[in-house]
């Protein structure tokens, strides 16, 4: 969200974030698949990370000139990177259930939880970051805000803050995208070095790279087109569509009205990083847990508990008064809430897709497709409409999920006594 905070003149970071998205969804169909194909795990994961660090770079230069295009690589990065990780972790899984001889839901629902673990980490390290480097400083605040009226749930786009925060200096905004840039030119480095190719598949069979041709480029699109295709006659990949538009909508919902109408509204600006290093810390803790909630309650009833939790934070924030003397506590139980919610719905969601397509490495396509929906119905709503509206459409996404997902469960054991969770 580095756009969106650092340019905000001229809707520059919001715009530049719908591009983000609209390339993400538009690049999801079939173009990851094929680059993996052609050019393996290794370096396709180099070229989604050298396109984040050009994205990076237009955001220490922000303009149109240099953030459309920029925007346009990262949205291209999302999608690739994300299908990287789903089919790389689905091929070690298959692999890492036979080493162990454990089933392959516990070996993909481990491999997630450890990525969890990593990926909200960079939430805690983030935040430092930030807060270190920008240096922002708390300005006066408004005596007579009406706090109950215009924060929490009734908080609206155009709703002023009771309290602001300097802007940033030039020389600390371009020495923390120095960081963000170094940092990612360090993960380019650590990709070539370290990451394995995986030259052979679950089964031991080569796997055939190179040979580059129009041709075959033709071929590949056509059939992973055919493939996506067919996949979307099954009903499966339609009842996990929820899910999937849930773990995008809610990553919109902690971005903007989380962190604007309860953070920044109930105390300052400021507090965005400590919720955020609260909620990373936490977030890490549940991921590296989640493989042992899986294996001791089951799948279907980890992803139940993830979203009832969720919609009780929800019916929660949508009927608590919002207070800025006891407003820190709540606050931070909220971002604890979500920190649960979030980190089993970003380590676990793609799991599921692995698991209910193992073959199928399209699903992961499915998914970002999906996934992409939720990221831009929640960033339009953010934009035009109050809090509780978002919360409502926040609510039956939510509800959608859960029966959605106890619906497929039952199916899916009718159908194979062997696929249990």
């Amino acid at each position: 969200m580095i756009s969106s905070v650092l340019n905000q003149d001229g809707s520059l970071g919001n715009g530049s974030q719908a591009i983000v998205y609209l390339t993400q969804f538009l690049s999801g169909f079939v173009w990851p698949q094929v680059i993996i194909d052609l050019i393996g795990f290794k370096f396709a994961l180099m070229l989604a990370e050298t396109c984040y660090l050009l994205f990076f770079l237009a955001n220490t230069f922000p303009s149109w000139a240099t953030l459309v295009p920029g925007s346009i690589l990262s949205g291209f990065a999302n999608s690739l990177a994300w299908t990287i990780l789903g089919i790389y972790f689905t091929i070690l899984s298959k692999k890492l259930s036979l080493l162990k001889n454990i089933t392959f839901v516990h070996a993909q629902t481990l491999l997630f939880g450890i990525f969890g673990f990593i990926f909200f980490f960079n939430y805690i390290l983030g935040s430092l970051w930030i807060g270190t480097i920008l240096q922002l400083k708390d300005l006066s605040v408004n005596a007579t805000f009406d706090y109950s009226k215009s924060c929490g749930a009734n908080n609206c786009p155009l709703t002023t803050l009771p309290e602001a925060a300097s802007k940033p200096s030039v020389s600390s905004v371009y020495a923390l995208c120095g960081t963000i840039n170094g940092a990612c030119f360090l993960a380019i480095i650590i990709a070539f070095l370290f990451v394995d190719d995986l030259k052979y598949d679950e089964n031991m069979n080569k796997i055939e790279r190179g040979n580059i041709s129009f041709q075959k480029l033709v071929q590949k699109f056509k059939a992973e087109f055919k493939s996506l295709f067919e996949l979307s006659k099954q009903l499966k990949i339609w009842l996990l569509m929820p899910i999937a538009m849930f773990l995008g909508y809610e990553l919109t919902y902690i971005w903007y009205e989380f962190h604007r109408g309860f953070v920044s509204c109930l105390k300052n600006v400021n507090y965005i990083g400590w919720t955020s290093i609260l909620f990373g810390g936490a977030a890490s803790i549940f991921s590296l847990l989640s493989s042992k909630y899986v294996k001791h309650i089951g799948l279907q009833t980890t992803m139940v508990l993830m979203l009832m939790m969720s919609l009780i934070n929800q019916v929660f924030m949508i009927s608590w008064t919002p207070n800025p003397n006891s407003g820190s506590y709540v606050i931070f139980l909220m971002s604890v809430s979500f920190a649960f919610t979030d980190c089993l719905a970003t380590s676990q969601v793609r799991a599921v897709f692995g698991i209910y397509f193992p073959d199928n490495t399209s699903a992961y396509s499915a998914a970002i497709i999906f996934e992409t929906i939720g990221l831009v119905l929640g960033s339009v709503l953010s934009i035009y409409f109050c809090t509780y509206i978002k919360l409502y459409v926040f609510m039956g996404i939510t509800i959608a999920s859960i029966f959605s997902f106890i619906y497929l469960e039952i199916n899916q054991s009718k159908k194979s006594d062997t696929h249990t969770f």
